[in-house]
């Protein structure tokens, strides 16, 4: 048996359980999209009217997922046998108080800077002052706040644990950043950067914890074959 129901002034398609007699919506792939239009929408709001704050809320967001996601992809679990670490919380706190700010800071900062130029010499000189101050101020942060979640105490672990990740990383990210710069400035408003950079930034950080958490997988093993040896 079938109807249909009023979702937030939408009508939807719904079915009738046979055996409760319970009617639930069958959300239509047109009415995702409109909901996802309606989200997008309410979201570039909240980033015009309280840009630090949503930007610190979403990064928290992404990072824990991100976090727990590479946690479950990797099979690392918490003693408990879980895949919410102590680490997950870790990296909220680094996107709230570290990651946003900062960005938030910096990105402003160039948008300003640029603000009205819209040749191509304009955009190229965009791109080249986010790689050679933005970027590397970033990968610096991210690596020391990465250190010190994995469990580094001291100054030397810290600068051993950057000196080992920052050119690779900012090597890739010199490559893939002005890739990212060159669409958002041809096919992306200004407002839209940020959900963008998100994303891009949230596959591209959940693939390296992946990496990062294999590699150390592996090592451990090697270490515990070795002690068995």
């Amino acid at each position: 048996m079938s109807a249909r129901i009023d979702l937030g002034g939408a009508l939807a398609p719904a079915s009738t359980s046979a055996v409760t007699g319970t009617t639930f919506p069958v959300i239509s792939s047109t009415l995702s999209r409109q909901y996802l239009r309606e989200y997008m929408t309410a979201y570039r709001l909240q980033l015009q009217h309280h840009p630090l704050r949503t930007k610190m809320l979403t990064a928290a967001t992404l990072q824990a997922y991100q976090e727990y996601l590479a946690s479950y992809l990797t099979g690392m679990r918490n003693p408990q046998g879980g895949y919410f670490t102590d680490r997950v919380i870790k990296m909220s706190l680094y996107g709230f108080f570290v990651q946003a700010p900062l960005n938030h800071l910096l990105v402003s900062r160039l948008q300003k800077l640029f603000a009205g130029h819209t040749s191509i010499k304009a955009k190229a000189l965009q791109i080249l002052c986010s790689n050679l101050t933005i970027l590397p101020i970033q990968t610096l942060a991210l690596l020391v706040c990465q250190a010190v979640v994995r469990g580094a105490s001291s100054l030397t672990q810290i600068k051993t644990s950057v000196k080992a990740g920052f050119v690779p990383m900012y090597r890739f990210s010199s490559v893939s950043s002005p890739l990212c710069m060159m669409f958002a400035q041809t096919f992306l408003p200004q407002d839209l950067w940020v959900p963008f950079f998100n994303a891009v930034a949230f596959c591209l950080g959940t693939t390296f914890n992946v990496i990062a958490k294999k590699k150390a997988k592996a090592m451990t093993r090697t270490e515990e074959k070795k002690e068995d040896s």
